[in-house]
C-alpha cells in the first residue's frame, strides 16, 4: 500500500525532501503551490543537488482548496512561519483523523499553535540541517549538508514517526529519530538566530563574509551563548562543544545566504517570530533579557514590516 504524501508549501526544502521521498517505490508526493502553481504542474520541479541531479513530477499539484477528495497519511508542511497564515483554511481540507502533520520548519515554539488548532491529529516535529535555495520557480538548488532530525512532539517516538523516519532512512538522507525532538529545534536555532538576521543587517553577507570578519564572528558567539542559556532554562541544554562545532562547520561550507536574506531581497516576508520573536518571548518568561538578540530583533522587525509594504 502506497503512503500519500501532500507537501504543503513548494520552496526548496518542500520541495527537495518531497522529491527525494516520491523517488521511493511505495510513496506518492503530491504539492499544494501559490505562487509557481502553473510552473509546476506544467514543467515539474528539477533539483540540482552533490547527490545527484533528478526531476520531481509530482502526483498531484494542487491550489489552495483544490483537491478535497484526496487523502493523504503525512501533510509535510515546509511553508515559512509567518503569524498572519490561516492554517486552519490551508490545512483542513487535506486533513482525516488519522492524518499526521509533519512540522518541517524553522523556528522555535511553532507547534503549540499547531496542536491547538488540530488536536485529534498528531504532530510529528522536524528540522532540516541543509543549505538548499529556491533559484527560480521549479528550480531548487541543494549547495550542502541535508540531514534531518524528526520526533514526535512533545517527545517520544509513535508507529507513524517511525514509519515516516523509516522513508527518509531508504533514501540518501540520513535521519534521525530523536526521542526529544524540542532538543533538537534549540539545537537547530542556535544556528539560526545568528545568521539569518545577521545576514539581512550586515547588508547581504553570507556565511563565510559574517565568519571572516572577527567583529561579526564574535556577535555570532554571543547570540549562539543567548540561545543556549535558555535552551537549558528549558531543559535541553546545548553540548558545550556545540558553539565551536558550528562555527568550525559553518566556515568550511560552501559559502551561503541565509533563507532569510533570500526572502528579505526578494521583499517577501521574513520568519522574524519564529525565530527571534518566539525565543524573547521564552526568555522572558524566565526573566532574562538577551541583549544582542533583542537589538536584532528589534532591527529587524522594523526592516520586515517596511520590507513587505513595500
Amino acid at each position: 500500500m502506497n503512503i500519500k504524501i501532500l507537501v504543503i508549501g513548494s520552496g526548496a526544502v518542500g520541495s527537495f525532501y518531497g522529491g527525494i521521498l516520491n523517488r521511493l517505490d511505495n510513496c506518492n508526493v503530491s504539492v499544494l503551490c501559490r505562487s509557481d502553481y502553473s510552473h509546476i504542474r506544467q514543467y515539474g520541479i528539477d533539483i540540482k543537488s552533490p547527490w545527484g541531479d533528478f526531476h520531481f513530477q509530482p502526483e498531484h499539484v494542487l491550489q489552495e482548496g483544490e483537491g478535497k477528495h484526496l487523502s493523504f497519511d503525512y501533510l509535510l508542511i515546509s511553508h515559512k512561519v509567518l503569524p498572519d497564515i490561516d492554517l486552519t483554511g490551508l490545512y483542513s481540507p487535506y486533513l482525516k483523523k488519522e492524518t499526521a502533520l509533519f512540522l518541517l520548519q524553522n523556528g522555535i515554539g511553532i507547534e503549540k499553535k499547531v496542536q491547538e488548532l488540530f488536536s485529534e491529529n498528531e504532530i510529528i516535529s522536524g528540522l532540516a540541517f541543509t543549505c538548499i535555495n529556491r533559484i527560480k520557480p521549479g528550480l531548487i538548488h541543494h549547495i550542502d549538508y541535508g540531514h534531518i532530525n524528526i520526533g514526535s512532539y512533545p517527545h517520544g517516538k509513535t508507529k507513524s514517526s517511525k514509519r515516516l523516519a523509516g522513508l527518509f532512512q531508504k533514501t540518501k538522507v540520513p535521519c534521525e529519530l530523536s526521542e526529544d525532538i524540542l532538543f533538537s529545534r534549540w539545537k537547530k536555532l542556535v544556528w539560526n538566530a545568528p545568521f539569518n538576521p545577521i545576514s539581512v543587517l550586515s547588508g547581504g553577507m553570507n556565511t563565510r563574509e559574517i565568519l571572516k570578519d572577527p567583529v561579526s564572528r564574535q556577535l555570532v558567539r554571543e547570540i549562539m551563548e543567548e540561545v543556549c542559556l535558555i535552551a537549558e532554562k528549558e531543559g535541553h541544554r546545548q553540548a558545550n562543544e556545540l558553539i565551536d562545532n558550528y562555527l568550525d562547520m559553518t566556515l568550511k561550507m560552501e559559502p551561503y545566504k541565509t533563507s532569510m536574506l533570500l526572502d528579505y531581497e526578494s521583499n517577501r516576508e521574513m520568519e522574524v517570530e519564529a525565530i527571534l520573536g518566539n525565543l524573547l518571548d521564552i526568555a522572558r518568561q524566565h526573566n532574562q533579557k538577551l541583549p544582542h538578540s533583542f537589538s536584532l530583533y528589534t532591527l529587524l522587525r522594523a526592516l520586515n514590516k517596511k520590507n513587505i509594504a513595500n
